[in-house]
């Protein structure tokens, strides 16, 4: 996911020669928009030409969005959007090839990509939701709508409207302080900072309201009320007075606190009035009562952000202390973290093992214990199978019965699982453990991501304790 650096580039290199010297694309064709330039590579320290048909702006995360409706202006990236082949002679060629040389063409999940049909670098094809469910968030509630037909990153879910459902009801159903309610119910907190996530099967699980059972009238006030507030800006749950008091006590400074806003989203009259109006479509039809429900959820929802605010300022404190006391050890960190996932998320301590069902047939391969796998498509002496290699020199290889356990097993050596492994035989079973593990992995890995960062602010410490703690879990 590059940024667009083209307005940059054009202002920096405004003679053509020295332009095509940099960028190596025409400085005429950039500035027409036929091509754009793009930051990308490590840290976005390269520009490099890509035709501007094969770029989108893309949906990174909720940091991006303001509102409760999503614009291309909202977005900070791009995504490149090739089809299989790309064509010859294009900068989307030379692009791909510059990532090949990069070897991104081998990293686990692009290299799973794969097929004899499809580049590995093809994302052409998704299907776009209707809204955005975003996976991790704080203090800030805000489930947008996509009108637009955008495309999101891992970090935002697609969600897909029922037919017959209205949209705008469910969306004010999805952005009314019910569903944060619910979320906190359902999700679950990750680190000491105030991190909420929420994978599919919690959001799955969530009670919301259902707007295809209530009265058209009912679903028609959630709809107005939702357009009410949709294009402005919104809050924190927690009001800068309480999200920063305690700094303002620390520094002897409480009395400048009236300064600060009082305002959040739990003050806003549209939040109230798309709250009243859902609690009328789930059927509470006595305006007092719905008053009475409404003030005891602010004030639970207030008292829980501020809770969680001085949790957030304590492990911030600590971080602190610890950051200024003696080296932290990485070997420490990560038995520690390993220590709270073994505690707070066992379902992350497991492995493929423990997903493996041995009551349906399996067949054992030898995964090799050295060489880098890679997925033989048409091998004389392997077909389906993958092979290992150390360099040029070809170390072993295993036979697959289909495509789908060939993928499954590359996915595994991929993924530091060697020596003897039970895989299943049928091409259904290989496909939807397939999935299970990916799914596990990138849950763990942003669970990790997320406990190391809140214990350390040093990169390479961060680095380093990962390194430690990925040995001691199960492939």
């Amino acid at each position: 996911m590059p940024k667009d650096a083209t307005a940059e580039a054009l202002t920096a290199k405004p003679d053509a020669r020295d332009f095509q010297i940099t960028y190596g694309a025409d400085r005429a064709e950039v500035a027409s928009g036929t091509v754009r330039i793009v930051a990308c590579g490590d840290g976005f320290s390269e520009r490099r030409p890509i035709e501007a048909i094969y770029l989108e702006p893309e949906v990174h995360n909720l940091k991006d969005i303001t509102r409760l409706v999503v614009t291309p202006e909202d977005c900070a990236r791009l995504i490149i959007l090739m089809p299989s082949p790309v064509p010859a002679g294009t900068y989307a060629a030379r692009y791909v090839a510059w990532g090949e040389e990069k070897g991104w063409n081998r990293a686990s999940t692009t290299a799973q990509r794969a097929t004899s049909g499809r580049g590995w670098y093809d994302l052409v094809g998704h299907r776009r939701g209707q809204l955005f469910w975003p996976m991790s968030q704080q203090y800030r509630h805000a489930v947008p709508l996509n009108e637009q037909d955008l495309i999101c990153n891992h970090n935002l879910f697609d969600l897909h409207v029922a037919i017959g459902m209205d949209q705008e009801a469910l969306a004010g159903i999805l952005n009314s302080s019910w569903t944060v309610f619910s979320k906190f119910q359902y999700g679950w907190p990750v680190g000491n900072e105030g991190n909420l996530k929420t994978e599919v099967i919690d959001v799955n699980l969530m009670l919301v309201a259902d707007p295809r059972v209530a009265t058209p009238k009912a679903c028609q006030r959630v709809a107005t009320a939702f357009r009410a507030m949709q294009n402005r800006t919104q809050l924190r749950f927690l009001s800068e007075q309480d999200f920063q008091e305690t700094a303002y006590y620390d520094r002897g400074q409480q009395d400048q606190l009236v300064r600060l806003s009082a305002d959040s989203e739990l003050t806003q009259t549209d939040r109230r009035e798309l709250d009243d109006a859902v609690l009328e479509l789930m059927g509470i039809t006595a305006k007092a009562d719905r008053k009475t429900l409404i003030d005891a959820l602010y004030a639970y929802l207030k008292d829980f952000f501020i809770d969680t605010r001085r949790k957030e300022e304590r492990a911030n404190a600590n971080k602190k202390r610890a950051g200024n006391g003696k080296k932290i050890n990485p070997q420490t960190l990560a038995l520690e973290i390993f220590g709270v996932l073994r505690e707070h998320h066992p379902n992350l301590t497991r492995g493929y093992d423990h997903m493996l069902d041995l009551s349906k047939p399996y067949l054992t391969v030898d995964l090799m214990q050295k060489g880098e796998p890679q997925m033989a498509a048409s091998d004389a002496f392997v077909p389906n199978g993958v092979i290992f290699w150390q360099g040029k020199r070809r170390v072993g290889a295993v036979e697959t019965e289909h495509v789908a356990q060939q993928r499954l097993v590359y996915h595994l050596a991929l993924n530091g699982r060697r020596l003897l492994t039970r895989v299943p035989m049928s091409e259904e079973s290989c496909e939807a453990l397939l999935k299970q593990h990916r799914q596990l992995l990138d849950s763990r890995n942003g669970t990790i991501q997320i406990l190391v960062t809140d214990r350390t602010s040093d990169e390479k410490l961060q680095q380093s304790t990962i390194e430690k703690l990925t040995p001691m879990l199960p492939s």
